[in-house]
């Protein structure tokens, strides 16, 4: 993977600061100059051969000047064999005795200053003679049944000819009922096939350091539930960008839950995208009322209102919250029901002798499930009962991604019934059980929705199909 421009500007600045304080170093830590030469040998040597790859000569035989430079800093400074220089290593050509340029004092001034002169002079030709870095954006869904709330924004960064796009699913972890993490899920292969995914080992965040990081899980380690690999948590890809844009995964019917308003991803983000300005309304009163909690306390005590510290909170707030839509309401009216590709089971318990039968899509949430409990599972029941008796239609049942970790992680009395409600309806295998990650083909194909109130009740609603929130007490 190329060396970015900025990169390169950035190692050469790390060069200028180390040689400008070799003097100090060397007279307090004379162990470890040695050490420090040769790493300013093998950065040199990187952004040399990057150089020379990209045809940029001028700043490589600068380069080739500057190793020069630091390997009479090694005979003067330590009574060992020097470090390599970088002229050998590119074109194998003998190195320049440094004794004949050390014959007059103070030679190390001189050799410090004309560091700085190259260090300088090889920043100029970078700067200049190379093109300028392409936008590196970066997309890091966990969950494959999510990506609809990331995948037009990076169609579009994707066809911007000034954009570099890197889709990387991140993994996570299932959590014990005592918070601690257990197994770990990689769903990198379950993306459409017209997404190019980027291993998460093969992107070193930390070092390509991306203009713009896209981020769709909230809450860093503070879920129940999972916990997407720590070093994926907003409060740490901050650390490697200068946007970190978080959209939510989820859409609301009218307006956002206040708990949602605060979360690791709001508070750690550059931007959130919202989908109305009622929601960014939202958001921001939160955001404010909760930013700005302590000033109230301090104000009270003191009776003065200080108004520049509210003007810049609330300037904060615009700038961070924008009512741009959801991506996920783009999925649903991209994906129509000749889009999608059915599999063959699916469609011969669709297809009847006498016709098609309806479809109807019945989704059950987490939320419901750990509200009601052992009810939720009769509710269950109930339904896939009174379905399988009925054959005008057919069931597509699709339950939350997360429901069976999620009993598994906080009603485990319950999970084992679960599981089985589950197994013996697939078992039976007269209904459609639809575990995949696409949540919008279940959408397309369906003809009227059936369960509980969830996002994805926000989103059938854009279709004008028919929708019915389920009872649990019915």
């Amino acid at each position: 993977m190329q060396i970015r421009k900025k990169q390169l500007l950035a190692m050469i600045d790390s060069l200028k600061w180390t040689n400008a304080n070799i003097e100090r170093t060397a007279s307090k830590h004379p162990d470890r100059i040695i050490q420090i030469l040769t790493d300013c040998q093998e950065k040199a040597i990187s952004v040399g051969t990057e150089l020379e790859m990209r045809g940029a000569e001028e700043a490589v035989h600068l380069l080739e000047e500057y190793c020069e430079c630091v390997y009479q800093m090694s005979q003067l400074l330590v009574d060992e064999k020097p470090v390599l220089d970088l002229k050998s290593v590119l074109d194998e050509k003998p190195v320049l005795d440094p004794k004949s340029v050390l014959d007059e004092k103070p030679v190390l001034d001189r050799l410090i200053k004309r560091c700085a002169r190259l260090t300088a002079q090889i920043e100029e030709r970078i700067t200049n003679d190379l093109p300028e870095d392409k936008k590196e954006v970066v997309f890091l869904p966990y969950k494959a049944s999510m990506w609809d709330s990331l995948e037009s924004v990076w169609m579009a960064a994707d066809e911007d000819e000034n954009c570099e796009t890197y889709v990387i699913p991140i993994p996570y972890f299932d959590k014990n009922p005592d918070g601690t993490v257990k197994t770990m899920h990689y769903e990198g292969g379950e993306y459409p096939d017209y997404v190019p995914v980027t291993p998460w080992t093969e992107y070193d965040i930390e070092a390509r350091k991306p203009d713009v990081i896209y981020i769709h899980n909230p809450y860093d380690q503070y879920n129940y539930v999972t916990s997407v690999h720590p070093k994926f948590y907003a409060s740490e890809l901050k650390k490697h960008t200068d946007m970190l844009v978080y959209i939510p995964y989820f859409v609301c019917m009218d307006d956002v839950p206040e708990e949602l308003c605060m979360t690791a991803a709001v508070l750690h983000a550059d931007k959130v995208i919202v989908q109305s300005e009622k929601v960014m309304n939202t958001y921001k009163k939160v955001f404010i009322e909760q930013m700005g909690s302590r000033q109230r306390k301090k104000e009270q005590k003191t009776g003065i209102r200080d108004e520049k510290y509210w003007k810049k909170l609330r300037q904060t707030a615009d700038e961070k919250f924008l009512a741009l839509g959801s991506p996920k309401i783009d999925k649903v009216f991209n994906t129509t029901r000749d889009k999608v590709t059915v599999p063959e089971e699916w469609q011969k318990k669709i297809e009847a002798p006498e016709g098609r039968r309806k479809v109807v899509f019945y989704n059950t949430t987490v939320d419901a499930f750990l509200k009601y409990k052992g009810d939720y599972l009769d509710k269950l029941e109930r339904v896939i009962k009174e379905f399988e008796s009925n054959t005008e239609t057919v069931l597509l049942w699709r339950p939350h991604p997360l429901l069976d970790s999620t009993a598994e992680a906080l009603a485990p009395q319950l999970c084992d019934r679960y599981r089985e409600i589950v197994g013996t309806y697939k078992k039976k295998d007269w209904g459609i059980y639809d575990d995949t990650a696409d949540v919008n083909r279940a959408i397309a194909l369906s003809d009227a929705y059936y369960g509980d109130w969830s996002s994805v009740v926000a989103l059938y609603r854009e279709t004008g199909k028919p929708m019915m929130i389920q009872n649990i007490e019915i």
